[in-house]
């Protein structure tokens, strides 16, 4: 980082004494001289780019219905240990606690030795059941209302380190022309469901919080757009 900003710095100043140069030749330079303005201009802008590079994350954007955007959201997957069964859900395109709303009004019958462990702030509930069929009644509801609002943006991702490896309980905000601030949060594998309702635009981005908020560096910015309401995206911070 110093590095680049004395690269800056000299190409700068360079400018600066080409320039005076120029003028106090009133304006008759040479072929050379261009060139030479041109070269540093170039460098100037290199280091600027360089600079912005190293302040942002890794960012890919998959394909929404590609096999590599479905393993962002773990399905869920229903594991017996001596009579009790347990799952656990990931909202892939609604919030959360909207689902839990329409489960609780679907009157759905309660099995023996249930539980349920809701994390709203990372869009999970774990449950257990003593049975197997209350847990699939329930599962299959939450996947069957599980879908996007209209008028809605969609972003689900996964937050990994250097290494690959997850970033749990980081803190994902959308800044630009609006902002969501302290919504979303990462799940234990580093997944993360963004749902909003902010106006279609350019130069959105999003602001990753982590390490218990000792470091923060944001995306690139990207553009969300009406006709695309679903987006699926892969941060690696630095």
């Amino acid at each position: 980082m110093q590095l680049i900003l004395i690269i800056i710095l000299a190409a700068f100043i360079s400018v600066l004494l080409i320039v005076h140069f120029v003028w106090r030749r009133r304006l008759q330079f040479s072929l050379r001289t261009l060139l030479l303005f041109v070269t540093f201009v170039a460098i100037v802008f290199s280091a600027i780019q360089s600079w912005i590079y190293l302040n942002t994350a890794r960012t890919t954007w998959l394909d929404p219905v590609s096999s590599e955007a479905e393993q962002l959201t773990p399905k869920s997957e229903i594991i017996e240990k001596e009579g009790v069964y347990t799952a656990k859900y990931n909202a892939r395109n609604r919030d959360l606690h909207d689902l839990l709303k329409i489960m609780m009004n679907a009157n759905l019958p309660s099995g023996s030795k249930s539980k349920m462990i809701v994390s709203g702030d990372k869009q999970q509930v774990e449950f257990e059941f003593g049975e197997r069929k209350p847990l699939e009644d329930r599962l299959s509801l939450l996947m069957a209302n599980d879908t996007i609002m209209p008028g809605s943006f969609v972003i689900r991702g996964r937050i990994v380190d250097s290494s690959g490896q997850p970033v749990s309980s980081a803190v994902v905000d959308l800044m630009g022309s609006y902002v969501y601030i302290n919504h979303f949060i990462t799940r234990d594998d580093g997944g993360f469901l963004m749902f909003m309702t902010p106006p279609a635009n350019s130069g959105y981005y999003l602001r990753i919080r982590y390490d218990n908020e000792k470091h923060q560096i944001n995306t690139r910015r990207f553009t969300l757009d009406a006709t695309k309401p679903e987006m699926a995206v892969l941060i690696q911070v630095k």
